[in-house]
């Protein structure tokens, strides 16, 4: 279980990681200086970002009261909205249409990262809160730091070979890690649902 959660959330991380390239993509692409960029993007990741993570956390209270793993399932199902919009973000021909799928990509995308030490801590025993929540956040940091820019800049350089694709690699990532993690997810939740038993 605790395998394919880690699994999982450094997956998802990497593919939010992915988007510290957003500052070159709206530079190469729409010729905006990081001025411009990053006024949209901070009050989108304030906004967007702060009212997804609260919106996991009121979604999964709610079905708690139906469902013993309400916490999962939203998880999962937040994160299989922020692929979907994850892989659409940068494929769109104007900046504000851009922009536009990037604040759903920031709200779906924030929200399990709230959940996670939700649905980590109601499966672990009380001595063992501190280190389940130790390696998570050393996992994700790990992976989704550590490699999510890092795969980024190799899709552009060795696969489409050309930097101006850049939005496609962020898409391919995305493609590629977004669904992986929910395979990861998937496969956690019938260990989960025996661990809360």
């Amino acid at each position: 279980m605790y395998l394919n959660l880690f699994a999982g959330f450094g997956l998802l991380s990497m593919t939010s990681y992915a988007f510290v390239w957003l500052p070159a993509f709206f530079y190469r692409k729409f010729a905006w200086s990081p001025g411009e960029y990053g006024t949209y993007v901070g009050w989108i990741t304030i906004g967007f970002g702060s009212f997804g993570i609260l919106a996991g956390g009121w979604l999964s209270d709610y079905l708690l009261k139906r469902r013993r793993d309400a916490v999962l399932i939203t998880l999962f199902g937040f994160a299989s909205l922020s692929v979907v919009f994850a892989v659409a973000t940068t494929l769109w021909s104007t900046p504000i249409a851009v922009l536009a799928v990037y604040s759903g990509t920031t709200f779906f995308l924030m929200a399990p990262f709230g959940l996670a030490p939700a649905a980590i801590q109601s499966v672990t025993p009380n001595e063992m809160r501190g280190v389940a929540s130790a390696l998570y956040l050393f996992i994700m940091n790990l992976l989704g730091l550590g490699l999510g820019p890092t795969v980024v800049a190799l899709v552009t350089d060795y696969v489409l070979q050309d930097e101006s694709q850049l939005g496609i690699s962020i898409s391919i990532v995305c493609a590629v890690l977004g669904p992986a993690a929910l395979v990861f997810f998937h496969r956690a939740r019938n260990p989960y649902l025996s661990r809360l038993a």
